[in-house]
């Protein structure tokens, strides 16, 4: 059966996701599977994983997103977005880290990121194996967060926004269907949004258009059902790797939250027994030299 790995994603909590995918890197020796997706701010990390060169990713998130230059009020000061995705998609992933798009093409693992429609409200699927469209553009979309960045960005004939709105984890994605699934949340599995931060975003309306608030909304119910979707998934043998406890900050990117989040998330997955298990499952398989290549010899 195929794999697929599936990323929520959730701002600066997307740190958690690369440490778990960190894992699945360097501590299992995981560098391939057929489909990654990811919501968000995990677009960033399953793109690095498709194109070969994640470490690339996990140096850039240890490295250049603890800068006050990606995010906070000095942003506004220079009028510049709260959040800088502008700044984090053309500057640290394009240039500093470099992101291979020719690998990226040519990889056997398929990249799919979802995007939110700013026409219709709901999420489309691009898939890199077939599209056109430039991936630092998909990914800008991706993670186009309303209020801290509030834009909506172009791509071919319509406009798009933040994936996690339109559904936090995307679990009706096509292309991961029929796979075994390994999901990371960025958040507890049994979280649940309260009626005061609900209450806190009807404040935000003013500042967002009304179809991104309605998606806003939407959001805290589809999460929960993505959750109790979640609950099936591992009755069929998905794997699910979730923090305990709601710890780490979405808006702070401080070297302090970003590594605590990192740091936690690969001790949640190399101590995940049911990861164990399905990578035990994988190295025995016919196909264990896809997924667990050999070093390269130079």
């Amino acid at each position: 059966m195929p794999v697929s790995i599936v990323a929520e994603g959730g701002s600066m909590r997307a740190a958690y996701a690369v440490g778990a995918v960190n894992a699945l890197f360097s501590h299992y020796g995981l560098k391939r599977v057929d489909v990654v997706t990811g919501t968000s701010g995990s677009a960033p990390a399953m793109a690095f994983y498709a194109a070969g060169s994640f470490p690339s990713c996990y140096n850039a998130w240890r490295g250049e997103v603890p800068s006050p230059r990606l995010l906070g009020f000095s942003n506004i000061l220079h009028r510049r977005p709260y959040f800088d995705i502008d700044y984090l998609v053309d500057v640290i992933v394009r240039e500093r880290a470099g992101l291979d798009v020719t690998a990226l093409k040519r990889s056997p693992v398929r990249l799919v990121l979802p995007v939110t429609s700013y026409r219709t409200g709901h999420i489309e699927y691009v898939d890199f194996n077939t599209s056109n469209l430039n991936v630092f553009d998909v990914m800008r979309a991706a993670m186009s967060i309303p209020i801290a960045y509030n834009k909506t960005v172009r791509l071919d004939d319509d406009t798009y926004f933040d994936s996690h709105l339109g559904d936090p984890l995307c679990l009706d994605n096509p292309y991961i269907a029929g796979t075994r699934k390994i999901i990371i949340l960025t958040y507890p599995l049994d979280y649940v949004w309260s009626r005061r931060k609900r209450m806190q975003t009807r404040l935000f309306r003013p500042l967002i258009s009304s179809v991104v608030y309605r998606a806003l909304l939407a959001s805290f119910d589809k999460r929960a059902e993505a959750m109790r979707r979640c609950h099936e998934c591992m009755q069929t043998g998905d794997v699910i790797i979730a923090p305990v406890k709601l710890e780490g900050r979405p808006l702070d990117n401080s070297r302090q939250n970003i590594d605590f989040l990192i740091r936690q998330g690969y001790e949640d997955a190399v101590q995940n027994l049911h990861l164990q298990g399905l990578i035990g499952t994988m190295r025995t398989s016919p196909r264990a030299d896809f997924y667990f290549p050999p070093p390269t010899t130079v």
